[in-house]
């Protein structure tokens, strides 16, 4: 009975977050998952290191075959629960094969799903247009299109982040895919809010949503999860950090049920960074230290800068203003060595930073820190002693 009780509870707290009831997409998705999908491997111990040996030998000797492992819809899962670890075995499979056979277009699809995941957005850059030029399928184009015009948004190369997009919406609208085209529009919509347009972002997420909250897809359910994010950093850059916490609750529980560990740690560090905000450091600081810890591992150092602003705009607020200015110092060298400049909307943040930091010089021991290792432990070190 106790244990039931909590159940409730714990559905009741999720709707609270999710806002509502749960969807009819959500709960296909249930049923979906109840009936086969997602549960942990049915396999014995001694079974399941036969079948790892015998991929690893199917990669050495029959890479084709390994493939059609590979390109499946039950391997597409682990994408985004282990995604370096699947992109370690799609790069070894791919380089031993060649052609344009269905499989082999699936498995360069899913790689590119791992390096958008783990944003190695140069490694999109290569692999993404080589997809366009071979590739005839307008599901995959689509996906490849939305994740090569993001690629182009890192470096903000906004004319081809903006021309890539909305080829991505066109293949989805020629395909017919209500769900393809309010992800691609979605996608582009990141572009909009980082120049500024908040309420012509905000209007589109709000448009996607409806949409994608009717579909039992995983694609669907962690588009949902990623707007959620988009919507919840919108409001934490212009300042309401109220609403910037029930977005960003939605899209943590998003992140959970899709199991996608990369878009988790992006909610846990602008998570993390209101909690603070609103005077809830211990929560907070839990959060914050976990996205950093994700996003230092992360072959890709954008989101460690992303995380260091936040972590930068949480010191401001707990009066460490020379350890803030001196962050922010830092990740503007950092920025400018991977050409990853700050947006319209990233400016905005960085200028409340300094407007909560006035008059205040950086820290020299740290503008002299020696790495971004050592920096980030500093950062660390400061926030956990609180």
């Amino acid at each position: 009975i106790e244990i039931c009780d909590r159940l409730a509870g714990a559905r009741s707290k999720l709707r609270k977050v999710l806002g509502g009831q749960f969807t009819p997409g959500l709960l296909k998705l249930h049923e979906t998952v109840r009936l086969g999908g997602n549960y942990p491997s049915p396999l014995l111990l001694p079974q399941g290191d036969m079948v790892s040996r015998s991929l690893g030998r199917m990669l050495e000797e029959e890479p084709v075959a390994a493939l059609q492992f590979l390109s499946s819809g039950s391997f597409r899962i682990e994408l985004f629960r282990a995604p370096a670890v699947a992109q370690d075995l799609l790069e070894k499979a791919l380089a031993g094969s060649t052609g344009a056979e269905e499989a082999r277009l699936r498995c360069m699809t899913y790689l590119l799903m791992t390096y958008s995941i783990l944003q190695q957005h140069d490694r999109i850059r290569v692999l993404g247009p080589e997809i366009l030029r071979i590739d005839r399928d307008l599901s995959r184009l689509r996906a490849a299109a939305m994740m090569l015009s993001f690629a182009y948004f890192q470096i903000r190369d906004w004319d081809n982040a903006y021309v890539v997009g909305r080829r991505a919406i066109e293949y989805a609208e020629e395909l017919g895919s209500t769900v393809g085209v309010a992800l691609s529009r979605a996608s582009v919509a990141a572009f909009d809010w980082h120049l500024g347009k908040y309420e012509q972002a905000l209007e589109t997420y709000q448009a996607s949503l409806g949409v994608l909250a009717e579909s039992p897809d995983h694609a669907a359910l962690s588009g949902r999860g990623t707007i959620s994010l988009n919507t919840g950093l919108i409001h934490l850059t212009r300042g309401d950090y109220r609403a910037a916490e029930m977005w960003l609750n939605r899209a943590a529980s998003l992140a959970a049920i899709a199991d996608h560990s990369a878009l988790a740690a992006f909610v846990q560090l602008a998570q993390g960074t209101v909690k603070i905000l609103r005077d809830e450091p211990e929560p907070g600081v839990e959060l914050l230290t976990q996205g950093l810890a994700f996003a230092h591992r992360q072959t890709d150092p954008r989101l460690l800068q992303i995380g260091l602003e936040y972590s930068a705009l949480s010191l401001a607020s707990m009066q460490h203003g020379p350890q803030s200015q001196a962050v922010m110092r830092r990740v503007a060298s950092m920025r400018q060595e991977t050409g990853h400049t700050r947006s319209v909307a990233e400016e905005l943040l960085a200028t409340r930073i300094d407007d909560m930091t006035r008059h205040v010089e950086p820290d020299p021991e740290w503008l002299g820190l020696s790495s971004r290792r050592a920096l980030l432990g500093s950062v660390l070190d400061l926030l956990l002693q609180r």
